[in-house]
């Protein structure tokens, strides 16, 4: 028997061979693993050293942002009205508090903490991050602050320490123009473009001119930088850095003419407004009732709240930007001002007032049982004879009233940056049509003739139109900034026509038989100006007999009483619009206040400048 030796087939290797090229292969694949490795240890260690050395730091290293102290606001004579105070807080380290039940029951028995208070400050805290520090809404004494150093240690997690904290040295007298601060909420923060707004314990400006120059006043925040364990723990202080406080901001107001406003106007739902005729500098601006901003800035609760809510005064309401009034007899002097620029009437036309008409079955009443008789314009003015007007406007018709209504800003906001101003109303015969559906009554052109009707005003704009009046016919635009830059640009009107209401408007005031004559003041210093009524409702013959007894009605049925005027009455340098709801008569309540305060002006502010 043969035997042939076995002989391999192409393609087909021995054994030592294929254990060879198995060895190429995983070696080539080590050195290939090992120095794609080494390359991105190159390039994490040489290339991205920088980088990872940063954030090497930011883990090893926190910062801890600190609220700058806020702006100082002052008054035009540099009067301290908002200022910062050294307050004593205290915070709960998240952590660090190992039972938050027992600090909170613990901390009760010293401060005192209400119910709704420790039930948020529970909800809060689970929210917090490790180690984030939470501040308990809760101002203390130095004897409660005292207390609780000294029991720090059963009190873990429990941080005390001191702040400087938002004060309104006269919180009602300015409450509605300052406004307050607050702790940001979310859609604060959304609205927000940086991360100002998320600094620790900042507050922010919610309302008023705190919240129109909030940048201004916040400044800008400081930080404190520290090392941190594993844990996030912080274990030493690594740098400090002051913040830089906010900016003093000087405004146009006068504290003592607003503080005298505020004691004049007392227990009335009303507001005053004072401002310089030339410059626009509103000199004071209140609203009454009031509240109390140091309230709000550290966090109202519920039941005060719901008082403020619950009362028929409004005292949230900004009066005199927000409070829409029919503007009564204080828009004649516009009414006069617009039959003279049209020719519709000269100084010398005459009216008989018999104390009412009759138009189409409709009775129009004069104010005066019995009427004036034969009145021209200036006595149209001083005596505020309704029938007068009533004719004045029939002869004009709305549209043309209308448009010279609106030159004096009336329908617009004067001050733009608030947000609560309202704009008034300024009606026509093609706003009926749009917005009622209806077409435009000869009636409602009489009532509106005496500022009557669906045309309504804020104060500040009743001040303006006054003030444009008092300097001649030129275009005023009221500021809460001293020393405007703005020149002055003349109205459209006719200088003669305005110095004939201007005449008519001193007669109102320093005549006998002027609606505002016993509020007049003696001496060579005066102010002039007119009153005004303003019907909130329908009056029946009954109503009209109570007139004499404002309080006869219910309350929320009596009259608007207002005035709008300016002094002295030559070279006038101060205008002043009163209004006083459900208060009767303006020549009762409105025009003794204004008479107050221009009395002021002219014997403390004006005399010795």
């Amino acid at each position: 028997m043969k035997f042939f030796k076995h002989r391999p087939t192409e393609g087909h290797h021995t054994k030592p061979s294929v254990i060879n090229r198995r060895k190429a292969i995983l070696t080539t694949a080590k050195y290939t693993f090992f120095g794609l490795i080494g390359l991105r240890l190159l390039w994490l260690q040489v290339f991205q050293r920088n980088k990872y050395s940063i954030l090497s730091d930011r883990n090893r290293f926190k910062e801890w942002k600190i609220a700058a102290e806020r702006g100082l606001i002052l008054d035009r004579f540099n009067n301290k009205i908002a200022e910062n105070r050294q307050l004593y807080r205290i915070a709960l380290i998240k952590g660090d508090v190992t039972d938050l039940d027992f600090v909170l029951v613990t901390l009760n028995k010293f401060l005192r903490l209400d119910h709704d208070l420790i039930e948020k400050t529970k909800t809060d805290f689970i929210k917090l991050r490790k180690f984030q520090p939470y501040v308990i809404n809760k101002n203390l004494s130095w004897g409660e602050f005292s207390k609780i150093n000294s029991n720090l240690f059963i009190l873990n997690g429990v941080q005390p320490f001191i702040s400087m904290e938002r004060h309104y040295n006269y919180p009602h007298q300015f409450a509605h123009i300052l406004g307050y601060v607050g702790s940001p909420n979310e859609n604060d923060l959304q609205n927000q473009q940086d991360d100002l707004f998320r600094t620790p314990g900042i507050k922010i400006g919610k309302l008023g001119i705190e919240k129109i120059l909030n940048r201004e006043l916040i400044g800008t925040p400081g930080f404190t930088r520290f090392e941190v364990n594993a844990a996030g723990r912080a274990i030493r202080t690594v740098e400090f850095v002051d913040g830089v406080s906010g900016k003093p901001l000087k405004i146009s107001l006068d504290l003592e003419l607003q503080k005298l406003a505020y004691e004049k106007l007392g227990r009335y739902a009303a507001s005053a407004v004072a401002m310089d005729v030339k410059t626009g500098e509103l000199l004071a601006c209140v609203s009454t009732p009031s509240f109390d901003t140091n309230k709000f800035a550290f966090g109202i609760t519920q039941p005060e709240f719901n008082e403020l809510l619950k009362n028929e005064r409004k005292p949230l309401i900004n009066k005199f930007l927000s409070a829409q009034y029919s503007p009564g007899s204080t828009i004649k002097p516009i009414i006069a001002l617009a039959a003279l620029e049209n020719k519709i009437i000269d100084q010398d036309y005459t009216h008989f007032c018999p104390g009412k008409i009759e138009l189409y079955g409709q009775e129009f009443y004069c104010w005066k049982d019995g009427g004036h008789g034969r009145v021209n314009l200036k006595d149209a003015i001083k005596k505020s004879c309704d029938v007068y007007f009533y004719e004045v406007a029939r002869l004009l018709g709305v549209d043309r009233m209308a448009e010279v209504i609106r030159k004096f800003d009336f329908g617009q906001v004067v001050l733009k940056d608030f947000d609560e101003e309202k704009k008034g109303l300024v009606p026509d015969t093609k706003w009926k049509k749009n917005v009622l559906g209806k077409p435009w009554l000869l009636g409602e052109t009489l009532i509106s003739g005496i500022g009557q009707g669906y045309v309504l005003a804020t104060p500040i704009q009743i001040c303006k139109s006054i003030a444009q009046f008092a300097n001649g016919g030129f275009i005023v635009e009221p500021t809460f900034y001293t020393d405007p830059k703005s020149k002055l640009k003349r109205m459209d009107f006719d200088s003669d026509n305005i110095k004939i209401i201007n005449e008519a408007l001193i007669a109102a005031t320093n005549e006998q038989g002027g609606t505002s004559y016993g509020s007049r003041l003696t001496g060579n210093l005066k102010f002039c100006g007119k009153t005004g009524t303003s019907q909130v409702t329908k009056l029946t013959m009954k109503d009209r007999e109570d007139n004499a007894n404002p309080n006869a009605r219910p309350y929320i049925y009596r009259d608007h009483a207002l005035f709008a005027g300016f002094a002295p009455i030559e070279n006038p340098k101060y205008a002043i619009a009163v209004v006083a709801e459900h208060s009767g008569a303006g020549s009762r309540v409105a025009a003794p206040i204004a008479s107050s305060m221009f009395d002021f002006l002219l014997k403390k502010r004006l005399q010795n400048a």
